[in-house]
């Protein structure tokens, strides 16, 4: 045999013997494969469901957050869930299985709400929603009203609430708060500059336009539906009578306006010299020194009182007064205190009318209070005006700002946290 023919034995045997290799080599591997691609497909069919189910359980979660109180998004810009946690979970459930249940590949196993982490007895979170909403173009439209309207006059009646269970349940009746004539007057000591208190863009001067672009108070009416008629004096001082409120306020800003006031007079070398004269008249010697302290004082009291009566009547107040601004006189406070008797506490216009307005000074205020106290008394007034106009039992401790979300989806758990 030739070797040609030899060679070409040895390679058909050659070829004969590798293909045998591969059929074992694949019948070998092929299960294997086989295998890892089944489990692909099926892994690839439970990321696909868990894919589905974030996205379902989401688009549920967001559906419930939808069914926020109308009546108080309209009339206070915030959203709140008025809804019990066990009747958010049924709706939960009907969102989810309404899907679900056409889907052979998923099982919902439970689901549930809990709105306790977002209740609004947190006053941080309704705190973030105000500043929120006076950031959106709502807000800010509302917030460009408040400063180019002029005061509406007030005419509602005064109003004093009597309802026990309603005072009761009121936000800030647990809260604490400190002496709104004590804040006051430690603000007068040494207040000179209002930009301090009106600066645009803070977070205290948007809360402060929120409350005084959406509740009524003495000079101002900005809803007559709403129950009281001094509700930013409501909000300052925490009284359950109009009357109440703006008395408190108005001696907290005669203590506001004393020391502004007194430190005119010293600054006035005419104010000064006739204090001081009269006080050598009425006690001569050493002690004059001490009743120039006391006439200063007393001087500086009326005009307060007198910039208070001003205020009310929608005349403007400076902070910083000069000759032309200022209205009384140091014959009168003499003459009271000659007398004994106190004189009659009229109103004194002054030559010039500048300066800010009554509800400018409630800014001013609002600036000194706690903002919790702040915060509550606002969910106060909502609670109080929706039980008189829209629902009797509504209480304010019932609503939340957010949920969170629980479901098991074909044996895997789900959580979320859902806030407005």
């Amino acid at each position: 045999m030739s070797g040609g023919k030899l060679g070409l034995i040895k390679l058909r045997k050659a070829i004969r013997k590798k293909r045998g290799s591969t059929a074992v080599f694949l019948a070998v591997i092929l299960p294997a494969v086989i295998s890892l691609s089944l489990m692909l497909v099926y892994g690839a069919g439970k990321m696909s469901a868990a894919s589905r189910s974030d996205s379902l359980l989401n688009l549920a979660g967001d559906s419930v957050m939808s069914e926020y109180d109308a009546y108080i998004q309209k009339e206070y810009g915030l959203f709140l869930l008025n809804i019990p946690d066990n009747e958010l979970s049924s709706k939960l459930r009907d969102y989810i299985s309404f899907s679900v249940n056409s889907m052979g590949d998923m099982k919902l196993d439970s689901c549930s709400i809990s709105s306790s982490r977002y209740a609004i007895a947190d006053c941080g979170i309704i705190k973030k929603q105000i500043i929120g909403f006076m950031k959106d173009p709502a807000g800010i439209a509302l917030a460009e009203k408040e400063n180019m309207s002029e005061q509406i006059d007030n005419t509602m009646p005064l109003h004093n609430l009597r309802h026990g269970p309603t005072k009761t349940s009121l936000p800030s009746a647990s809260v604490p708060d400190r002496s709104l004539y004590d804040a006051a007057m430690s603000l007068g000591e040494t207040f000179s500059d209002p930009e301090v208190a009106l600066k645009e863009g803070s977070e205290s001067y948007m809360i402060g336009t929120y409350i005084l672009s959406l509740f009524n108070s003495e000079r101002t009416l900005r809803d007559s539906s709403h129950f009281f008629r001094n509700e930013v004096e409501y909000i300052l001082s925490g009284k359950y009578s109009d009357k109440e409120n703006l008395s408190s306020v108005e001696h907290a800003l005669e203590g506001l306006r004393a020391g502004p006031n007194l430190a005119h007079i010293y600054a006035d070398p005419k104010k000064l010299s006739a204090v001081t004269a009269a006080a050598e008249v009425i006690t001569p010697g050493p002690a004059g020194a001490i009743t120039t302290l006391g006439l200063a004082a007393a001087w500086a009291a009326a005009e307060s009182y007198n910039d208070v009566l001003l205020l009310k009547e929608g005349y403007k107040v400076p902070v910083v007064k000069d000759s032309l601004t200022w209205a009384t006189d140091i014959e009168s406070i003499i003459s009271s205190i000659e007398s004994g008797i106190e004189n009659e506490k009229i109103l004194i216009k002054p030559e010039a009318n500048r300066g800010l307005s009554y509800d400018e000074y409630l800014r001013i205020l609002l600036t000194v209070k706690d903002e919790n106290v702040t915060v509550s008394r606002i969910l106060d007034l909502i609670q109080i005006n929706m039980r008189k106009n829209h629902d009797a039992d509504f209480l304010i401790s019932d609503c939340s700002a957010g949920i969170s979300v629980n479901a098991v989806i074909n044996g895997r758990r789900f959580s979320y946290d859902k806030k407005y």
